[in-house]
């Protein structure tokens, strides 16, 4: 063994021995207990299991299959209507403080009403060790009493027990003491704690015992039908307050429609032929907005099914919509991925209609009452032909217009989302348009993607908002004849405007075949091709070039038979040079207060070629290295423990001095976000004990005794104080051999920094002790 010495101050040293220290025996087992209801159920899970369970930030296990929790148990249940709760967590209990010394001339008294508890749980904190006049450090002991009244009896001591050992530091014991209520007629309770050895009356001894705390107990108290519970039990010495716990879980299952299958890396719908309206409830939880709002609307437990049923609700709307949302587009890293999927919490009381508006605006839709159900509209392509209004179909034959470009244009958006690389904490995605910025300047808009849990998808959020803003600024409104009756939100209409024109270019029939239209008023084709569309009776749009010369006409006619001739009344529209037909969006349809038999119809303009400019033509890179925190934290390097000794007159010490050098990034530079690091320490076969938060790359463990160690450490960046798994040390054995008092003594330099230097000493006087490591 090496051992360092020092200047005695010009005498000679006699030989000493060492004092005997008793070995610590034991710490306190107190666990904290945790049962938690994550959501309503049923659902699939828990992700990778432990690994998806966080305490503080730090899963339970790493990827590798090692934990970073000992002695941590959970159970988890799925949210069955008959389901067992979590193993352990039969107990529901009130935990009330006492913080008060107990000493052997008072006892302390508590007193509880409540008739529903089963037991009382009392917990005791004992700090027990005797000092010998030789410097000895050996065991104490202590005797305490513990006694319960139920009701209008006298107290019955329930636990007298003498405790004894060395326990430097407070160390908790508990005990549980059931209770009769008599069927619940007794509902009042008293618990007194006693300490029945004499207080010690010296600095040498002390035989504290300290009250801690007493908790009402309450065995198998609920069930907790279709309520996804996870029950955690750990250590209390881990934490110094109650942690927060994150659970990463495979969430709700809900019906989806009989055609489609869940894909378990994405948990988006596949689709195969096609669909007879049925349902069926999937093992693998889904990610679709459409029928998670189907079910929010159906749901009898959590959803509206109270106040609504099945047929209340437009599925076909929704299949529809769905569809188009599990298409696949590009992810802005080279690869794919679902245009729309919904990884969210509704959590809390909110208006019904808001919770629906919100999942549509996650799949860019909106609701409706379509006059019978609730439907929505998605602004998505279409080919359908769309619906003809025409000057001769709205009151005073007048389109008002209302152009957007100051009131909702932006050019940069603040989008913010939900990343899994970063724990599901909200990240701010900045989203450009270019031609916007350089046509009218930055204006921003900050706006959340509900449920939005891809970087990708967060930046079509964006580009759908810019592009709308600047391409669908013109909105439309008019009051039209009963044909709009049978408009909807989210249909797209043809509007011949003819003061836009300058020429009449629309009108009503006066009489039809299949071949031939004869029109309201002559109407004068330009150009060289000529185009009709017409209103059938069955109310939808059909398309025919016209064969007629140049010129002025009456009578129209069609290079194809119609499936029928339209009816008197239909209105019709002629695409030639001289027209001007727009698209727009219908967004409302009501009727006119006033006029029973008309129709205010509001949209706003539509824009085919923004839907490939919002998913293609754009890319995305990866933030690099070292330039954010790392969604996995890098771990400290070279952790290295090493063995104090240190012998004063009659009295060792032993010591354990930690330390490692700061974690590195994947491209060995180091990182810049580790703002402190966790170091515990344990004895051979024990339990990780006296955790340490420290901002430097050194540390000491104080008078640990004799025994066999290891120290572990951990990393914690500043942001959302996500830890590293744990790095653990070599292991280091404390002496307990005869030390002989030096002749010299040097003084530890205060420059040190670092383990590796703790032999880097300057010159000392008198200083009457040793250090050997």
């Amino acid at each position: 063994m090496k051992y360092v010495t020092g200047s005695g101050g010009g005498g000679k040293g006699g030989r000493g021995s060492s004092a005997t220290v008793a070995e610590i025996s034991g710490f306190s087992t107190d666990h904290a207990q945790v049962l938690m209801a994550v959501c309503e159920g049923p659902v699939q899970g828990i992700i990778n299991n432990a690994q998806g369970v966080l305490l503080d930030d730090t899963p339970v296990q790493n990827e590798d299959g090692t934990f970073n929790f000992d002695n941590m148990t959970y159970s988890f249940v799925p949210g069955l209507l008959n389901q067992s709760i979590p193993a352990g967590s039969n107990e529901v209990s009130s935990e009330t403080s006492v913080e008060v010394d107990v000493s052997s001339s008072a006892s302390i008294t508590r007193s509880i009403l409540n008739d529903q508890i089963n037991a009382i749980r009392v917990r005791l904190a004992f700090t027990l060790q005797e000092q010998e006049d030789d410097g000895d450090v050996r065991e104490a002991e202590v005797r305490i009493r513990i006694s319960v009244k139920e009701g209008t009896g006298g107290f019955n001591a329930r636990v007298d027990q003498e405790i004894s050992g060395r326990y430097p530091t407070p160390t908790v014991f508990q005990w549980i003491l059931p209770l009769n209520t008599v069927g619940g007629t007794i509902d009042s309770f008293s618990v007194r704690v006693e300490k029945l050895t004499q207080d010690s009356q010296n600095n040498q001894l002390v035989n504290t015992v300290r009250f801690l705390s007493y908790a009402e107990v309450l065995w198998d108290a609920f069930e907790y039908p279709n309520t996804a519970l996870i029950w955690l039990q750990f250590p209390s010495k881990l934490f110094r307050s109650v942690p927060s716990i994150k659970i990463r879980i495979a969430g709700l299952l809900y019906p989806i429609p009989t055609n489609a299958t869940v894909d378990p890396a994405d948990g988006g719908l596949v689709y195969q032929g096609g669909w007879d309206g049925t349902f069926y409830m999937p093992t693998i939880a889904p990610a679709d907005p459409c029928w998670l709002l189907h079910e929010l609307v159906i749901n009898e437990r959590w959803g509206l099914g109270r106040q609504l049923n099945e047929s209340d609700i437009d599925k076909w709307s929704l299949y529809s919509a769905s569809v188009y949302n599990n298409e696949k587009v590009q992810d802005g890293f080279g690869g794919s991925q679902r245009r729309y999927l919904f990884n969210g919490v509704l959590q809390g009381d909110q208006a019904a209609w808001d919770v629906i508006t919100a999942i549509c605006s996650n799949f860019d839709a909106k609701p409706f009452w379509g006059g019978e159900t609730i439907s929505v509209w998605q602004d998505r392509p279409t080919t359908e032909l769309s619906k003809i209004i025409t000057n001769a179909d709205v009151e005073e034959g007048r389109f008002v217009y209302d152009s957007r470009q100051w009131k909702g244009l932006a050019t940069v958006a603040l989008v913010t989302w939900n990343s899994p690389d970063e724990q599901f904490q909200r990240q701010i995605e900045v989203v450009e348009d270019r031609e916007g910025i350089e046509l009218y300047g930055r204006i921003d808009i900050e706006f959340t993607a509900f449920g939005c849990t891809s970087r990708g998808q967060a930046v079509r959020a964006g580009r759908r908002v810019l592009l709308k803003s600047r391409l669908d600024q013109e909105q439309i409104s008019f009051k039209a004849r009963a044909i709009a009756a049978f408009f909807q939100p989210g249909d797209v209409i043809l509007v011949q405007d003819n003061r836009r024109s300058q020429a009449r270019k629309g009108g009503i029939i006066v009489s039809a075949t299949t071949t031939t239209i004869t029109v309201d008023a002559p109407v004068a084709l330009t150009g060289t091709a000529f185009k009709i569309f017409v209103t059938m009776p069955d109310l939808t749009v059909e398309e025919r070039d016209l064969t007629n010369p140049p010129g002025s006409h009456s009578v129209l006619t069609l290079s194809a038979p119609l499936p029928a001739a339209p009816l008197a009344h239909a209105n019709w529209i002629i695409q030639d040079f001289g027209s001007n037909i727009r698209k727009y969006r219908v967004t409302s349809v009501s009727p006119d207060r006033s006029n029973p038999v008309m129709y205010e119809v509001t949209g706003e303009l539509y824009s085919a070629e923004k839907h490939p400019l919002i998913e293609s033509g754009w890319s995305l890179d990866e933030l690099p290295v070292g330039s954010q925190p790392p969604t996995i934290v890098p771990v400290p390097r070279n952790v290295t423990a090493i063995a104090v000794s240190i012998t004063r007159p009659s009295k060792r010490i032993n010591d354990i001095l930690v330390s490692w050098e700061i974690p590195f990034n994947s491209d060995d530079t180091p990182n810049l976000f580790i703002t402190s690091y966790l170091v515990e320490i344990k004895r051979q076969g024990g339990n990780w004990f006296g955790r340490q938060t420290v901002t430097q790359t050194t540390t000491r463990f104080e008078d640990v005794g004799n025994d066999s160690f290891m120290v572990r450490v951990a990393a914690v960046t500043d942001f959302n104080n996500r830890v590293s798994q744990y790095v653990e040390s070599n292991t280091v054995v404390t002496s307990g051999s005869t030390i002989i008092p030096p002749d010299d003594l040097q003084q530890p330099d205060q420059t040190t920094t670092t383990a590796q230097n703790v032999a880097n000493f300057t010159k000392s006087r008198n200083s009457g002790f040793a250090i050997d490591f």
